[in-house]
């Protein structure tokens, strides 16, 4: 899927479903925490912030988010639309599935 075609998705209120195990609620949430952390970091205005605290923090993320989507493509493809298309994401629907599965939908900006 390219960007064009997840900004497309998500225009006018649409939506996107991932669904994954219920175990990935708490890493999901996180990642998610955290990506909002980091794009607060690099929105700051102080230079030395900015040029040397921020992209450490950025490793720390990426780090955390490789460990946290380990041996679960399902989070793996829900933390990445996040990060690319938080611009875009309005609300967070999250749903309890049965076998011990959740089902993570984002709901585009109209």
């Amino acid at each position: 899927m390219s960007y064009g075609d997840l900004r497309s998705s998500l225009s006018n209120g649409g939506e996107l479903s991932f669904e994954m195990a219920a175990s990935k609620k708490a890493p999901l949430k996180g990642c998610i925490e955290r990506a909002n952390a980091l794009e607060k970091a690099f929105q700051r205005q102080d230079g030395f912030y900015r040029r040397v605290v921020a992209p450490m923090f950025a490793l720390y993320c990426s780090f955390r988010q490789l460990v946290a989507t380990r041996g679960c493509r399902e989070m793996a493809n829900a933390v990445l639309v996040y990060q690319v298309a938080w611009r875009h994401i309005s609300t967070i629907k999250g749903k309890d599935l049965p076998h011990d599965r959740i089902q993570v939908t984002y709901v585009g900006r109209s």
